[in-house]
């Protein structure tokens, strides 16, 4: 039998934007059917810090996977498996159950709440795989919630992976798979015994994710933290304190547009994304984002992004009307991503899938959007004599003097804003 290889043109660098940055984001490797057919990928913490819990371990796998990287870029149309402790099972998964996998972890302790929550999940639709399984009293009390159970064939052994095999194989509906596959003669036997699925170093080693991580503003995550612990706490007040960090903004965004929500349409405003996520959802994401040891960047670079934004949201406030504004304050913030993420905006805006008239502002300053920016940009750097008196003209109440009022009210918002972060 030959050995499975990947299908042509697979690459191991996913994360073009932060490819000259170097360092490995996260690791992942193959599962496949029968057939040799690619069904899905393990993925698997690949961090430096060797003391990360396994909760930790789990929120950097999935922190890097879905806004770090695009969900699809690593899997592409394929299932994704990820490990889960039960102190992350017990809270709301930030994801859909379309193309996510949940590893139960062979030492978590099998009690009425792991049960009962294993229950929920799967009336929602999730599958749930057994990893490194072993029949026990109490691991058997998982067997009804199976969808798929994984075999380290190698730690058991043939004689008694065949065993658990023959067991395992009568119940309904489940699938089993044998992971830690060595060598041709494992898989031949493995195969010929009638597994569904096989991992292990036969087929293909875990390959890096290589990228840079990106940091957030560490006070904005700490008193979004603080705000979506409260059940009563304000949308609105949520919006405007997510909407004050750039890169966090960047990540909800590239969150919600991921493959892990199964969205058809593009979501290019964070009060579009909040509508979206939810504020269930969202806490998930925030913990995540706080158990993966996330950091900030300098307050000069974050004054000037908020400065931008409320500038674009008051014009457009004037000029197109307080619906859309919103969009526009969003033009603004991401206006400097290129700073914040030390990368190019060409690089940068695939992965946010935003809509095309902003990406278009956002990289060649085009259209409606690119001339506002553009306007924004000469009004904070000084350059008042480019601004075009036509443009002007055909704004509603718009001149220098307008303008520098606006510039001098986001200039003095933007510096009280990070004045009070300063609190936190």
């Amino acid at each position: 039998m030959s050995k499975i290889t990947l299908p042509a043109g697979q690459i191991t660098d996913v994360s073009d934007h932060a490819r000259d940055q170097g360092g490995a984001l996260l690791a992942r490797q193959p599962i496949f059917s029968r057939n040799k057919k690619l069904m899905g990928y393990e993925l698997l913490c690949r961090s430096t810090d060797m003391n990360l819990t396994n909760a930790q371990a789990t929120a950097d796998v999935m922190v890097n996977a879905f806004s770090e990287v695009s969900l699809r870029n690593i899997v592409g149309d394929n299932f994704c498996f990820i490990n889960f402790s039960a102190d992350l099972l017990h809270v709301l998964l930030p994801f859909t159950n379309k193309r996510v996998v949940i590893e139960i972890l062979e030492f978590t302790t099998v009690d009425d709440e792991l049960i009962n929550t294993i229950e929920l999940l799967k009336a929602k639709g999730y599958q749930i795989a057994l990893d490194d399984f072993e029949i026990s009293a109490e691991s058997i009390k998982l067997l009804p919630y199976a969808d798929i159970i994984k075999l380290d064939v190698l730690n058991l052994g043939r004689e008694k992976a065949t065993q658990h095999f023959k067991k395992l194989s009568q119940l309904d509906g489940v699938k089993l798979l044998a992971e830690k596959v060595e060598d041709d003669d494992s898989y031949r036997h493995y195969h010929d015994l009638g597994f569904d699925y096989f991992q292990g170093y036969f087929f293909a080693r875990p390959d890096l994710v290589s990228g840079k991580r990106i940091k957030e503003n560490k006070q904005i995550l700490l008193r979004l933290m603080g705000m979506v612990t409260n059940p009563d706490v304000d949308v609105e007040d949520v919006e405007t304190t997510l909407a004050l960090d750039p890169v966090l903004s960047f990540k909800i965004l590239r969150i919600v547009n991921s493959a892990g929500l199964g969205l058809n349409n593009k979501v290019d405003s964070i009060r579009h994304a909040l509508t979206i996520l939810g504020l269930d959802r969202l806490r998930s994401w925030v913990m995540l984002l706080s158990l993966a040891n996330l950091s900030d960047k300098t307050s000069a670079l974050s004054i000037k992004a908020l400065e931008a934004a409320k500038f674009c949201q008051l014009i457009a406030e004037r000029t197109v009307g307080k619906e859309e504004a919103q969009r526009f304050f969003s033009l603004g913030l991401f206006s400097l991503l290129d700073a914040f993420l030390d990368s190019s905006m060409k690089k940068i805006l695939p992965s946010m899938s935003l809509a095309t008239d902003l990406e278009d502002a956002l990289l060649d300053r085009k259209g409606g959007m690119g001339n506002l920016l553009n306007l924004v940009e000469c009004c904070q750097e000084g350059r008042w004599e480019e601004i075009e008196a036509s443009w002007l003209e055909q704004s509603e109440g718009l001149n220098i003097e307008s303008l520098m009022e606006y510039l001098l009210l986001s200039q003095q918002w933007a510096e009280e804003t990070m004045a009070l972060l300063g609190d936190v």
